[in-house]
């Protein structure tokens, strides 16, 4: 059963309004301000029933017209009409330059523009009889600041709206990570679980039922008393799974007192002739100790149910850089590149010890033929 990792829709095209609010009021103040003082300025020489409507015409296209060409272009026409009624209304050309800079780009703008100069070029002609150098810069010098103003604005929107949407995708994506992180979590407590159950409950189980078969030579008292004996350790067991504890033999333990405890509750349960090599009295840390510990339990529970051998050798040593547990038997043996080849199948306790020993970079060594024995070598890097 899979789980989402995310919601289906998340909101990568958020963002705030205040800072575009901010823009569209200060336009507004401007054009309200500009048109009160054009409109003063032309009730002195213009008749207010000319002045009026003209002036309430460009308001109401101001505030009612929303597709930003259709706007500026009737502004622009009432803009023209407010001149030619009165020079004043020229200052209202800069909340024109303020809205070709907010809503138009190139080459549209500086088309915009011009017309906007010239309409101010000609009123100034027309009012004053001659346009010199300063009536010619001076509007000009206008629109380049107030265009400026505008694009200068726009632009940090831009890059406001771009950092909230970056925020949102950051946030989205952790939330993403999170989840594969839970997931991946617990499918590594799955696979903890399932080979912590393969290399004990698993072959406890296998040895209560090898034990409970009438052609084992042992007497049916020592039988009983070995089954209860494998059924504690594996309720035990089953105990420190759940609890995620150190397996048993390793609380206070270093790692050759359990293996020896291990060999010898083989040999007294099979009667293999099973021997312990002890060449290292060093210490290990404990996800080494429990990672070469369930290899030797599955390894030896390999050996009693299906080797068929006589004897076993299990050999722990170590050096500055690795230690190494190795595990030999005289049993059947079998083949191992037919393993290899079908082991996804066929197979759980050699691809167990193999990934448990690759977790922390170490290596799983398999030496086998077919009636020649198995030798089996546990690696681990210090």
């Amino acid at each position: 059963m899979s789980v989402p990792l995310a919601p289906a829709k998340h909101p990568f095209g958020a963002r705030s309004s205040s800072p575009a609010a901010i823009l569209v009021v200060g336009e507004t103040i401007t054009a309200g301000i500009l048109v009160i003082v054009g409109a003063l300025g032309a009730l002195r020489e213009v008749s207010p029933l000319l002045v009026l409507p003209a002036v309430i015409a460009f308001c109401a296209a101001f505030v009612l017209l929303r597709r930003p060409r259709l706007r500026l272009g009737v502004l622009l026409l009432l803009w023209a009409g407010l001149v030619c009624l009165s020079f004043s209304f020229t200052w209202v050309a800069f909340v024109l330059f303020l809205l070709a800079g907010h809503y138009l780009r190139f080459p549209l703008l500086p088309v915009y523009a011009l017309l906007v100069l010239a309409g101010v070029w000609g009123a100034t002609w027309a009012d004053k009889d001659q346009v010199g150098v300063p009536q010619l810069l001076g509007p000009a010098i206008g629109a380049v600041v107030a265009i400026g103003m505008s694009r200068g604005y726009v632009e940090l929107l831009r890059l406001l709206n771009d950092l909230e949407r970056a925020h949102s995708e950051m946030a989205y994506l952790q939330d993403e990570l999170a989840a594969t992180q839970r997931e991946a979590g617990a499918m590594d407590e799955r696979t903890r679980i399932s080979q912590d159950i393969h290399d004990t409950i698993a072959q406890g189980l296998s040895s209560i039922r090898l034990l409970a078969q009438p052609s084992h030579p042992t007497p049916d008292a020592e039988k009983l008393r070995l089954i209860e004996e494998v059924a504690t350790e594996n309720l035990a067991e089953v105990r420190r799974i759940v609890a995620d504890l150190a397996p048993h033999g390793l609380e206070d333990n270093p790692l050759a007192v359990a293996l020896q405890t291990m060999v010898d509750g083989l040999a007294a349960g099979s009667g293999i002739d099973a021997e312990l090599e002890v060449h290292s009295a060093a210490r290990f840390s404990a996800p080494i100790d429990i990672a070469l510990l369930r290899v030797a339990q599955s390894a030896l529970a390999n050996v009693r149910l299906h080797a068929a051998a006589s004897r076993v050798r299990v050999s722990l040593d170590s050096d500055q850089e690795q230690v190494r547990l190795d595990i030999v038997d005289d049993g059947i043996g079998f083949d191992v590149a037919a393993w290899e080849h079908s082991r996804a199948t066929t197979s759980f306790g050699l691809s167990f010890m193999r990934s448990r020993l690759q977790k922390l970079g170490g290596g799983l060594d398999i030496e086998s033929t077919p009636g020649e024995g198995t030798a089996i070598s546990a690696w681990v890097p210090l």
